[in-house]
């Protein structure tokens, strides 16, 4: 529902199962359960309540990157959907080369490399409906190795590379937007605790990037009223300030109240 793009396959695991381009519901669902779309368990616990299905991955642009996609025209916000997409892509095959692996032989001694079945979703805002492009990727729990054979995977690997796969997602996405857009970009030793493989576009205002950051500090008011600072305690503070989900309407409508 509402104005966000279908997702898409990623991972040479998807391909193998037969799946490209656009993600059906009949294809996550069946895959979710651990079944194939015709309905042959493609695991041993397949449709089990207790079966880990899968992992969300997000890779969000930094927000002066959503800021400038949302006043730019049509053509040149598709280079930065473009530049997201492709950096995306790129920090999924990473994470299938080097962290994607099953387990086989007695007592799962033995670990054998995985590709991955990945469901991509573009989102466009915030809960607070700002600008805030990012994609979820849904890491299915399906790994398949060279000869076909679908194992689970271990997620273990993907929760200690993520500040690496994070990083590689932001160095190929800085690079896509300036080939594609030919902005300058700049990145600040130190910013709000940032990572240093952080970025943001030069040019846009502070005052416009606060503007449209109402959860941050949404975030930020409930740690100065619990006299907080840490990482878990910005973690607590936005679950605690998270507000219901809604319907996002369409993204004319949108980038036309952002413009206004």
């Amino acid at each position: 529902k509402g104005g966000e793009p279908p997702g898409t396959w990623l991972g040479d695991g998807a391909s193998a199962l037969g799946c490209s381009g656009a993600v059906t519901a009949e294809e996550l669902s069946c895959f979710f359960q651990g079944y194939a779309v015709d309905g042959t368990p493609l695991v041993q616990n397949a449709g089990k309540p207790n079966r880990q299905c899968g992992w969300d991955l997000t890779f969000s642009v930094p927000k002066s990157v959503s800021v400038l996609w949302s006043q730019l025209e049509a053509n040149e916000q598709n280079h930065v959907r473009e530049s997201q997409a492709e950096a995306v892509k790129a920090a999924i095959e990473y994470l299938e080369k080097n962290f994607a692996v099953s387990r086989i032989g007695r007592g799962g001694a033995e670990e054998v490399q995985a590709k991955l079945v990945v469901a991509a979703f573009e989102h466009s805002t915030s809960r607070a409906l700002d600008p805030q492009l990012h994609t979820h990727c849904l890491v299915l729990n399906l790994g398949v190795d060279e000869k076909g054979c679908v194992r689970s995977i271990l997620s273990k690997p993907f929760y200690e590379a993520k500040m690496l796969a994070g990083a590689f997602y932001r160095c190929e996405l800085s690079r896509q937007l300036q080939e594609r857009l030919g902005v300058n970009i700049s990145r600040p030793l130190q910013m709000n605790r940032k990572p240093a493989s952080w970025f943001e576009v030069e040019g846009i205002p502070q005052s416009i990037l606060s503007y449209f950051s109402k959860r941050r500090l949404a975030i930020e008011n409930e740690l100065g009223a619990r006299g907080l600072e840490s990482a878990s305690a910005a973690a607590f503070a936005a679950l605690s300030t998270r507000e219901a989900k809604i319907i996002v309407p369409p993204r004319k409508e949108l980038h036309a109240r952002w413009k206004k």
